[in-house]
């Protein structure tokens, strides 16, 4: 554990839906692709430059909450992913199951946030790195930082998750995306703190 960070508390079910909310969107796009979940869920400092500071001035009322992104590195359970992403029904379109990475690429900085393009793995629409859900106090909005990799861009994505009120389910809200490489040079790419991303918000 490095120091900063807050001792692992298991995944509840509850994170796995907010999880499988995000990831599902992959899933349902990639129709005759894979998609891939690294194999941790990480604390932001790993997967997204200017960490918490950054996450924060997107989602300010996450703050009371927002420890919960300083804690270290878990396994996320592919399998309780799949399942959560087959509860969710998408008309006429049978979700991708999730696969897992658990190899990362060979860096230059072994300290950089590293992203990876999906061409390096064949038949692979995407890769994703994700953080621990954060939970608002009133328990009705959760907030994920995910490192998405596509085959046009590597970007850090701002997610909020609603649950709705009558269903309980969670569904997508609000997002923003800062792209850090559009892959021409490499298929895969370090972040060491000078490169500067373009945003949007609201993305796809």
């Amino acid at each position: 554990m490095l120091v900063g960070q807050i001792p692992a508390k298991d995944l509840t079910l509850q994170d796995y839906q907010i999880l499988g909310a995000v990831v599902a969107e992959d899933s349902m796009h990639a129709i005759h692709s894979s998609v891939y979940v690294w194999h941790l869920v990480e604390p932001l400092s790993a997967i997204s430059p200017g960490g918490i500071k950054s996450a924060l001035g997107f989602f300010p009322e996450a703050r009371p909450t927002a420890k919960a992104w300083e804690n270290e590195p878990i396994e996320l359970d592919v399998h309780r992913l799949n399942a959560v992403i087959d509860s969710i029904s998408h008309r006429l379109i049978k979700l991708q199951p999730i696969k897992l990475l658990d190899e990362a690429p060979a860096l230059q900085t072994p300290t950089a946030i590293w992203f990876m393009s999906p061409v390096v793995i064949p038949d692979t629409d995407s890769i994703i790195r994700l953080s621990r859900p954060v939970v608002r106090e009133d328990g009705r909005v959760a907030f994920v930082i995910c490192a998405r990799c596509t085959r046009w861009w590597g970007s850090v994505v701002d997610q909020e998750v609603d649950k709705d009120p009558v269903s309980g389910k969670w569904r997508l809200g609000r997002s923003a995306r800062r792209d850090f490489t559009h892959w021409k040079d490499s298929s895969v790419f370090e972040y060491r703190g000078r490169e500067v991303p373009s945003s949007s918000s609201d993305c796809p």
